[in-house]
């Protein structure tokens, strides 16, 4: 009887030792602190530390700064000559980028005395597109969204309007299309800032261009690209131009102000362009 009362106190042990040596191992270095400054006396375990020595007091930089009066040596290929310019936002273009314009064109005052100071100028930016035809001015200059390919045309700014222009204090704004053939004017002649849809619609897509000064000669040669139909009326000196293609219908009709000539390009055929005078003309 003795016995047996040993054994089971033996296999009792035994037992719970088996079932402790079971439990899963639990790692002895996290701690959780859970505050309660009602119910406890300890002080809070954290250590803020001031600096407050000499070197603390003195800004720190990691380069020098920008001197816009300084020449730096040449990195990359970058050309002193050249202005580099992107769209939007994102990291400045490198200086193999074909995003460029000589320097002498930039008229905006604004962007200069920015190079100065930083070194860089983010603004709303034009160029001077000065159609020629013989080596003459033919009339339809103006500003437009700056080119790649085109290095050596005047470029312009928004925030120059009023303050610069061309250094002359009767124009000091960017003139928008007129007969004059010229860059600047006065403010009722500004050019509308960020009104490239509206010249891309009259010019491109119903094809409607000067080919003479005072739009005494027009050019009409509409590029619908997937749109089916499109009509409008482009405004000039001697009247509104108006433009109705229905490509479905293979039917163009085009109405000249008094005065003008037109050559006529009808956009399905491609072919010898037509020249009319004033009025309404049908093509099918």
């Amino acid at each position: 009887m003795i016995l047996s009362k040993a054994r089971m106190s033996c296999l009792g042990l035994g037992a719970l030792w088996a079932l402790a040596s079971g439990l899963p191992a639990v790692a002895d270095d996290t701690e959780l602190f859970i505050g309660n400054s009602l119910g406890s006396q300890a002080r809070p375990n954290i250590l803020f530390v001031i600096d407050n020595s000499g070197s603390m007091g003195s800004l720190v930089l990691t380069q020098d700064s920008y001197d816009g009066n300084t020449t730096y040596p040449v990195v990359n290929g970058c050309d002193a000559t050249r202005v580099y310019w992107r769209e939007g936002t994102g990291i400045p273009p490198t200086c193999d980028s074909n995003n460029y314009f000589n320097l002498n064109v930039l008229t905006c005052r604004k962007a200069l005395d920015a190079f100065v100071s930083a070194g860089y100028y983010t603004d709303n930016m034009a160029q001077w597109n000065e159609i020629k035809g013989g080596g003459k001015k033919v009339g339809g200059e103006r500003w437009e969204t700056i080119a790649a390919n085109q290095k050596s045309r005047y470029v312009e700014c928004q925030d120059d309007h009023g303050y610069h222009g061309n250094g002359d204090d009767l124009k000091k704004y960017a003139r928008a299309q007129n007969t004059a053939l010229e860059p600047w004017g006065t403010l009722a002649e500004q050019v509308a800032w960020g009104a490239t849809p509206a010249n891309i619609i009259p010019r491109y897509v119903l094809g409607v261009r000067p080919l003479a000064p005072g739009f005494t000669r027009i050019l009409v040669h509409p590029q619908p690209g997937p749109l089916k139909r499109v009509e409008g009326k482009v405004p000039t000196i001697r009247g509104p131009v108006h433009v109705k293609v229905d490509v479905a219908k293979r039917r163009m009709e085009v109405e000249i102000p008094p005065d003008t000539t037109a050559r006529i390009v009808v956009p399905w055929t491609q072919d010898t362009p037509r020249e009319v005078g004033s009025g309404r003309h049908v093509f099918e």
